[in-house]
């Protein structure tokens, strides 16, 4: 009876096949799906997919009675719509109906290089992806809860918030949009470059990834006339692009919260290879435009020298900048007490380097102060006021440190160089492609805008607006509330006149009275006594000022010694020569 069982169950089996096999409405989709598949070679340097049956069906839940020619059409959707290639995982998906069949063995492999064409994966990635991609319920409750563990405090900004919103935008965990590679909209955050050169932590590979993304994925759209412009990036990315460590990226991928995860794999996989691909074009436009000597200074070699100039300082004031980065962490962070004790510290290390400067006068030593180094750590001092000295000075330090030339660290220095090599070009080749603009910004001064913030918050007064006076001093003593500085007696003489009023009409004034000529004489000279009246400083900003120096200050209203005054510059004497005192600072 079993024998007899098992034979009437292998005939309808073969009965079965025999049937599949011999349906004509099926046999003609196979011929059309065999004769509408496009032809797909590897692009240079990109593996070749081989002919198989699908290697990814164990992952793929394919449902329904789709019929094979429609794979073809998926297909050729997704390649007409570069923003669609998400067909490909249903074209792929749906081979698994068919897995045997010839014609969609051919198909597997038009997909697979597609796919490898499209991410710069190596076949063995490739697939690999696939087979991740095609499992869309674990995909997608693996993006979610990347997505929910990606997050930080509201309470927290600067370095940790740019560099967390930055992975975030790699796996479009911003709008529900698919990761960044595919999608060209997706934005970085506006600060990110501030916090990318100069930061207490290296940003980690996955921002890094992010940024070679961000910044070489025009290499792979059609040149245009905008090719040249965009390509001026490099001056400054290179550096990314040559720190970029795959390794260290894929061994992200052993802790969490990527660990296990579906979609971070398939997401990093994707955009190491794309990544490596639109890096591997932007060199190549490099080495072309390169024969060009002008555009070999541009692209390399002015800033290079730029780095180079950065680094050599950076390494003179090594602890002046750690010290400087600890602050800005704290300042980003949720506690304001943490800031406490800032200003001495900091105060000091930018003395340090600003006795260095030349400082002959005044305009001398602001253009100094754009020397890279002073310029971060005074843009750092500025926003370290407003947490422990009078908001009104620190509003001038805020106000000064934007007016300097940004700093922050070699990408920013390479950028400065890139401009002054490219304003000598341009005096000499007047039709060149590019312009000073095309460099592009680097983005928003978010040290100065909140600290800016924190100055005004809970301010009052009238600060040290009232009066701008100066005088050679004539006494500094201690009072109980700061420093009081007298002036030497300043007289002058000018000549006196005497005007009186004549019939004669000059015009009306608009409420209709008349304005009259007036006629008027010399009377003699007559001495003016212009003498400044005392100050008093803080303590700390008296430091260095002595009697004979001579002194430009701003003062409030008041009588003294209860009259606030800021020291704005002291010179040694009324010659001034050389610049000792620069708002409160003694050089």
């Amino acid at each position: 009876m079993r024998n007899v069982l098992g034979l009437v169950l292998l005939s309808l089996l073969c009965a079965a096949a025999a049937r599949a096999d011999d349906d004509p409405r099926r046999r003609g989709e196979l011929d059309r799906l065999g004769t509408s598949l496009p032809t797909v070679a590897p692009d240079p340097g990109r593996d070749k997919a081989p002919v198989r049956s699908p290697p990814w069906c164990a992952e793929a839940k394919a449902e329904g009675s789709w019929a094979p020619d429609s794979i073809a059409r998926t297909i050729g959707a997704a390649q007409q719509y570069s923003n669609t290639w998400s067909g490909y995982m249903d074209a792929a998906t749906h081979t698994c109906l068919y897995p045997n069949e010839p014609e969609v063995q051919k198909a597997v492999a038009v997909i697979e290089q597609l796919w490898i064409n499209l991410t710069g994966l190596s076949e063995a990635e490739a697939v690999e992806t696939i087979k991740l991609r095609v499992d869309k319920a674990k995909l997608k409750a693996d993006r979610d809860k990347l997505c929910e563990a990606l997050t930080i405090s509201d309470e927290v900004g600067g370095e940790e918030k740019a560099f967390m919103e930055t992975r975030r935008a790699l796996f479009g965990c911003h709008n529900g949009s698919d990761v960044m590679w595919s999608d060209s909209s997706m934005r970085l955050p506006d600060d990110l470059l501030t916090f990318l050169d100069m930061s207490a932590n290296e940003p980690d590979g996955l921002v890094r990834l992010a940024v070679v993304l961000d910044e070489s994925r025009f290499a792979l759209r059609q040149h245009d006339s905008y090719f040249d412009k965009a390509l001026l990036s490099y001056a400054m990315h290179q550096i990314d692009f040559k720190a970029l460590s795959p390794p260290g990226v894929l061994k992200m991928l052993d802790s969490e919260p990527y660990k296990g995860n579906s979609f971070a794999r398939t997401a990093v996989l994707e955009s190491l290879a794309r990544a490596k691909m639109a890096v591997e074009a932007v060199e190549e436009a490099v080495k072309k435009k390169s024969s060009d000597a002008d555009w070999k200074e541009l692209l390399i070699t002015a800033p290079q020298r730029g780095v180079d100039e950065w680094n050599a300082e950076a390494a003179k004031y090594k602890n002046e900048i750690q010290r400087s980065n600890a602050f800005e962490q704290k300042f980003w962070g949720p506690s304001r007490k943490a800031l406490q004790g800032c200003w001495p510290v900091l105060r000091k290390d930018f003395l340090v380097l600003a006795k260095t400067l030349k400082h002959g006068n005044e305009t001398e030593f602001k253009e100094a102060l754009s020397d890279p180094i002073a310029s971060l750590l005074f843009s750092r001092l500025a926003a370290c006021a407003p947490v422990e000295q009078d908001k009104h000075y620190a509003e001038v330090l805020l106000r000064m440190s934007n007016d300097l030339r940004y700093a922050r660290g070699p990408r920013l220095a390479a950028y400065y160089a890139t401009l002054d090599a490219l304003s000598k070009i341009l005096a000499d080749r007047t039709k060149f492609p590019v312009e000073g603009k095309d460099l592009g910004t680097f983005g928003v001064r978010a040290l100065y805008r909140a600290g800016f913030d924190s100055a005004y918050k809970g301010r009052s007064g009238m600060g040290f607006v009232a009066i701008s006076a100066h005088g050679v001093v004539k006494g500094v003593k201690k009072v109980a509330t700061g420093v009081q500085i007298s002036f030497a007696t300043q007289k002058h003489q000018e000549m006196n006149r005497s005007c009186t009023q004549t019939g004669r009409i000059l015009q009306f004034r608009p409420d209709g009275s008349p304005v009259y000529y007036e006629k008027c004489h010399d009377t003699g000279l007559v001495t003016v006594d212009d003498t400044a009246e005392d100050i008093t400083v803080t303590p700390e900003w008296a430091e260095g000022i002595k009697p004979g120096m001579f002194l430009h200050f701003d003062a409030a209203i008041g009588q003294p010694p209860g009259r606030r005054g800021l020291p704005k510059t002291t010179y040694t004497d009324k010659n001034k020569k050389k610049l000792v005192n620069f708002y409160g600072f003694a050089l």
